[in-house]
């Protein structure tokens, strides 16, 4: 998640702090770290191995006419598309938000053989501690006749939204509601003084919505080489399975 600072506060000091924290203080086995303020050299300087956490970012600051335009053909057609299928678009509070959401999302990952990698438990403590902060937006969008067929959570906080999570119904994307309701998420954060808008990963399809790729350093530390050596298995696992042409399903 990163570090929550004051200004003067040196980042690289932070993490050296923190880790004689984890270590010495908590005796973790293993620590990870990101922060998109902190550079492959300050953390390889105090031994940290490291990934690169690639995704996109959109600039907010220009008018929703440029970063329409900065979008792929299909994906404005995509846009257009839903508003001519009467796709509504619902800004949510209610309690059944994170029940629709996760059963969209047992969809999404269920496509690929798989099942997501968290519960149902942690999107409603998430809506619960977050949504009273005005920091967290729920989108639903709803077909003509009224049923929910895609939602999307955000978070958003200082100069920076950030996609938490993203799900649809398969049969309905001919209708567009993913990009209306990504397309509705943008205005709402820019409307609301955020500079920048992360799309949450790397994933070809949001290529389309004309962000920038960035690369974010992803730190790790274990006292067991053991551990390091599982940590580097998983992430090559993940590498595979992120890049397989499957994934990229919503």
């Amino acid at each position: 998640m990163g570090f929550n600072l004051l200004p003067d506060v040196p980042r690289r000091e932070a993490l050296r702090v923190l880790e004689a924290f984890a270590f010495r203080e908590l005796r973790c086995s293993y620590l990870e770290v990101m922060d998109d303020n902190l550079s492959l050299e300050d953390g390889q300087s105090l031994g940290f191995s490291a990934h690169l956490y690639g995704g996109f970012r959109s600039d907010l600051t220009p008018s929703e006419d440029e970063i329409l335009a900065g979008m792929t053909s299909d994906c404005r057609r995509r846009i257009r598309k839903s508003v001519k299928s009467g796709v509504t678009i619902e800004e949510a509070s209610d309690d059944d938000f994170a029940e629709e959401y996760y059963d969209l999302l047992k969809d999404v990952f269920g496509r690929q053989g798989l099942v997501p990698h968290y519960d149902l438990a942690r999107v409603r403590k998430l809506i619960k501690h977050l949504q009273p902060t005005g920091r967290l937006l729920l989108l639903r969008g709803r077909n003509a006749e009224g049923r929910c067929i895609a939602t999307i959570i955000y978070l958003g906080m200082n100069r920076l939204s950030y996609g938490w999570g993203a799900a649809s119904s398969r049969k309905d994307q001919g209708d567009g509601p993913t990009e209306a309701l990504h397309w509705h998420a943008m205005r709402y954060w820019k409307s609301r003084g955020m500079r920048w808008f992360d799309w949450g990963g790397s994933g070809k399809y949001k290529k389309k919505y004309g962000g920038t790729p960035i690369a974010i350093p992803w730190f790790y530390k274990a006292k067991n080489q053991i551990v390091l050596n599982a940590r580097e298995a998983y992430h090559l696992w993940r590498k595979v399975a992120v890049h397989t042409p499957k994934a990229d399903v919503y």
